[in-house]
C-alpha cells in the first residue's frame, strides 16, 4: 500500500485521445498502464504520430528517479507484447530523448 503498487494514473491521463486510436495501440496502451515504474510514478505518455504509436516522457523537465531507464524498457517491452497479442508487425525507433520522445512503433502496412 505505501508504494501504491495497485494504483494506476487513469489511461486517459497518460494517453490522451486513446479512444479513437486503432484496438492495437489501445492493447499497447493499457499494457504501458499498467507496466510497473519505480516508486509507481509512471512516468511516460503516450500519443498516435499518424499511423505509429509513440512513448514520451512524462515531463521534459521531470527529475529521473534511479530506475528511469529501466522502468522505460518496462513500459516498451508491455507495449511490444501487446502489439504482437494483436497480432501486428513493425518496427521499433529509438528517439531522440531531448526532445521528450522516447520510441515509435510504425506498424507494417
Amino acid at each position: 500500500r505505501m508504494v501504491r503498487a495497485r494504483s494506476r494514473k487513469p489511461l486517459d491521463e497518460l494517453a490522451p485521445g486513446y479512444e479513437g486510436w486503432p484496438a492495437w495501440a489501445r492493447a499497447a496502451a493499457e499494457a504501458v498502464q499498467n507496466a510497473p515504474s519505480g516508486k509507481n510514478g509512471q512516468p511516460w505518455r503516450m500519443r498516435m504520430d499518424g499511423s505509429a504509436f509513440v512513448l514520451l516522457r512524462q515531463q521534459r523537465s521531470s527529475v529521473l528517479v534511479p530506475t528511469y531507464m529501466a522502468d522505460v524498457g518496462i513500459a516498451l517491452l508491455h507495449a511490444q507484447l501487446a502489439v504482437q497479442h494483436e497480432g501486428i508487425t513493425g518496427t521499433w525507433e529509438r528517439l531522440d530523448y531531448d526532445t521528450g520522445d522516447i520510441a515509435r512503433f510504425t506498424p507494417n502496412a
